[in-house]
C-alpha cells in the first residue's frame, strides 16, 4: 500500500512540473560531412590497379543525383557503380577498363550529403593515375551567355585532343568539366598536350555530345598548349545558338485572310508570292526580323480553293482553302494585336490573346512632346477617314491640325503627328468607319484613346560617349526600356569615340546596349561553329534612373579590360 501512494506521488509531480510545449532540435547542422582519410583508400594514387575505391566520412551520409552531379573525367565505359555502404561511399570498378598512363578524376559534386540536414561534402574529388605519375596541368575559366554576358550554370566545358571539328558530334572529350552558378569551371590533373576547348550546354538527357539543332554552343578560337612551361590555360567562352542555313521553322495558316511564317534567322527578302497567279489574289507582305506575315484577300465572287505560296528560294507553301464568307461574317477590326476569329480571340506573334469585347475601353499612354503617336491594329490598315475622328485638346478644344499616316513597314500600324505642345491632353474618338482594313472592313464600335503629352520639364536627356570604336567598323546602338527597343541608332565609326544624344526621354531606367556589327546588317548575329566565326560583341550598360528635367552622362568602352562585367 505504502508503495502504491509512493508511486502516485512521483507521477503526480511529474506531470504537474511538466512545461507543455513544442519540441525543438537546437541548433541547425550547417557542417558538411568530412573525409575519414583513415577509413578511405588513399588520394593520388599511382599505379593504380584496384578493384573499388572507398570514401568513409564521419557520418551517414546518403548519395543524390549521382548521373547529374558525379563527373569522371576522362570518361569511362561502362560508368563505374557508386554505391553506399554504412558510412562510406564505394565507387566500383568491375567490368571497367582503364586506359594506361592515364590520371582520372572523379568530382562528386553535391552528390554526398549528411543523412539528416542534407549539407553536401565540400568539393570532395578522388585523383589516381594508372601510370606512375599524377597529370597536374590545369584548365580554368568562365562561360557566359554570347547575348546577355551573364554567366551559364551546368554547361560541360570539354578538352578534346582529336583535333577534327566534327569530333564533338559522335565522341565524347577527353577531358571535361561542368560550369558552377558562376558560370566558372576548372579542369584539372590535365597530361601535357594541344587540345580544342568546347564548350556545350545539354539538355536534360547529356551525353557529353553535341546536338547543332538544340544545344547552344561555345569554343575558343585557338588551341590550348599545356606542357611544363604552360601548365595552366585560361579561357572565357560565349555560348550561342549556332547559325545553321536559314530555314522556315513554322508555318502558320489556321484561318483566312493571313500567313505567318518563323524563320531560323533574320528574314529574307525574297520574293514571297502564290504560285498560280490566275487565283486573282492580293497580297501583301510584312517583315519583323525573324517573322513574315503574308496578309491575302480573294476577289469576293471567287469560291476558295487550296492554293500554293512561295515562301523563299525553291519553298512553297500549301495552303487549305477557307471561306472568305465565314472570315467576313465574323472578323473584326480592332485595336492591338489580335486576330478575330469565331467569338474568340488569338495573339499574332506571340502577344497575349483579349477577349473581344463591343465597347472597347480607353487607352491611356504619355509620350514626349516630340513623338508621333503610334497605334498598331490586328490587321492591315488601308484608308483613313478623319472625317469621323472626334478630337479634343485639353478636354474642350476640337483640335483639327494633325496629321495620319500609314507606316510602310508595319500595315498594321498608323502613325498620328500634330502640332501640340508639351502638356498637352489629346482625346481620340475613332467614331465607326473611321478606319478600314485590308479585307474592306470597318470599325464597328468606336475607338477610344487618351494621349498625354509631357512637358519640357517633365522630361530628361540621355548623353552618350562610346569609347574603344574601330573607325570603319559598322555598331548598333540601342536604347531599351525594360524589354521593349525605345530607339535604335545605325553608324560606322569614323573615330574611336563617338557621342550620342537622346532628347525628350520620359523619365526611367534606361540600358543601352551597343552592337560591333561585323558584317553591316544591321543587328546582332550569333556565331557558326564550323565557320569558326564567334558572335558578334555585345557590350551593355544598365544606366542609373533619369530624372525629370536631368541631363545624364554615360559612357562605355569596348575595350575589354574596362568592361569587366556587362551592365556595370
Amino acid at each position: 500500500m505504502k508503495k502504491t501512494i509512493l508511486l502516485f506521488w512521483v507521477v503526480t509531480a511529474f506531470f504537474s512540473c511538466a512545461k507543455q510545449g513544442t519540441i525543438t532540435g537546437g541548433v541547425r547542422d550547417t557542417r558538411p560531412p568530412q573525409l575519414d582519410s583513415l577509413r578511405s583508400s588513399p588520394n593520388y594514387v599511382t599505379k593504380f590497379a584496384n578493384r573499388y575505391v572507398r570514401l568513409s566520412f564521419d557520418e551517414w551520409v546518403v548519395l543524390k543525383d549521382i548521373a547529374k552531379e558525379v563527373v569522371i573525367s576522362p570518361p569511362l565505359t561502362p560508368v563505374p557503380k557508386i554505391v553506399l555502404d554504412k558510412k562510406s561511399v564505394v565507387v566500383d570498378f568491375e567490368g571497367v577498363s582503364l586506359r594506361p598512363n592515364t590520371t582520372y578524376t572523379i568530382h562528386f559534386g553535391t552528390s554526398v550529403r549528411d543523412l539528416h540536414e542534407g549539407n553536401p561534402a565540400q568539393d570532395l574529388r578522388y585523383v589516381f593515375s594508372t601510370g606512375s605519375i599524377i597529370d597536374s596541368l590545369e584548365v580554368e575559366g568562365t562561360v557566359l551567355d554570347a547575348l546577355t554576358g551573364k554567366p551559364v550554370e551546368l554547361v560541360s566545358v570539354m578538352l578534346n585532343e582529336v583535333l577534327e571539328d566534327s569530333i564533338i558530334l559522335r565522341e565524347k572529350p577527353y577531358y571535361f568539366g561542368k560550369t558552377d552558378k558562376a558560370g566558372k569551371f576548372s579542369i584539372k590533373n590535365v597530361r601535357e598536350g594541344s587540345f580544342r576547348c568546347v564548350a556545350i550546354e545539354e539538355g536534360q538527357t547529356p551525353n557529353l555530345k553535341w546536338n547543332p539543332g538544340t544545344e547552344r554552343i561555345g569554343f575558343v578560337d585557338s588551341l590550348l598548349v599545356l606542357n611544363d612551361t604552360f601548365k595552366r590555360a585560361a579561357a572565357t567562352i560565349q555560348v550561342f545558338s549556332n547559325q545553321g542555313a536559314l530555314r522556315v521553322l513554322d508555318r502558320s495558316a489556321t484561318s483566312y485572310g493571313m500567313v505567318r511564317l518563323l524563320w531560323s534567322d533574320l528574314a529574307p527578302e525574297s520574293e514571297v508570292r502564290p504560285v498560280n497567279d490566275t487565283l486573282g489574289v492580293k497580297w501583301m507582305v510584312e517583315r519583323r526580323r525573324d517573322t513574315v506575315w503574308v496578309w491575302y484577300d480573294f476577289p469576293v465572287e471567287r469560291t476558295v480553293v487550296p492554293w500554293s505560296l512561295v515562301t523563299g528560294v525553291g519553298d512553297t507553301t500549301r495552303l487549305r482553302a477557307f471561306s472568305r464568307a465565314e472570315f467576313i461574317a465574323r472578323h473584326r477590326l480592332v485595336h492591338g494585336d489580335q486576330v478575330v476569329s469565331g467569338g474568340r480571340s488569338r495573339a499574332v506573334g506571340g502577344v497575349p490573346a483579349v477577349k473581344p469585347s463591343t465597347s472597347l475601353p480607353v487607352r491611356l499612354s504619355t509620350l514626349p512632346f516630340s513623338d508621333p503617336i503610334r497605334w498598331q491594329y490586328n490587321v492591315p490598315i488601308v484608308s483613313v477617314d478623319t472625317s469621323r475622328w472626334r478630337v479634343l485638346v485639353n478636354d474642350t478644344l476640337l483640335f483639327r491640325d494633325f496629321t495620319v499616316w500609314r507606316d510602310s513597314l508595319a500595315p498594321r500600324m498608323i502613325m498620328v503627328k500634330g502640332n501640340w505642345g508639351p502638356g498637352s491632353r489629346i482625346q481620340w474618338q475613332l467614331l465607326p468607319g473611321a478606319l478600314t482594313d485590308y479585307y474592306q472592313s470597318a470599325n464597328l464600335d468606336t475607338i477610344q484613346y487618351v494621349t498625354q503629352f509631357a512637358t519640357e520639364k517633365e522630361l530628361g536627356v540621355l548623353s552618350f560617349i562610346m569609347e574603344g570604336l574601330r573607325p570603319g567598323r559598322s555598331y548598333v546602338l540601342e536604347l531599351l526600356n525594360g524589354n521593349g527597343r525605345l530607339e535604335e541608332r545605325v553608324f560606322k565609326a569614323e573615330e574611336e569615340v563617338k557621342s550620342l544624344v537622346f532628347k525628350d526621354l520620359l523619365p526611367a531606367a534606361y540600358t543601352i546596349q551597343l552592337i560591333e556589327d561585323w558584317n553591316g546588317n544591321g543587328r546582332w548575329d550569333t556565331g557558326n561553329y564550323f565557320e569558326k566565326r564567334q558572335p558578334e560583341p555585345i557590350f551593355i550598360k544598365k544606366l542609373d534612373s533619369l530624372k525629370p528635367n536631368w541631363q545624364l552622362e554615360a559612357t562605355i568602352s569596348t575595350k575589354k579590360e574596362e568592361n569587366k562585367k556587362r551592365g556595370d
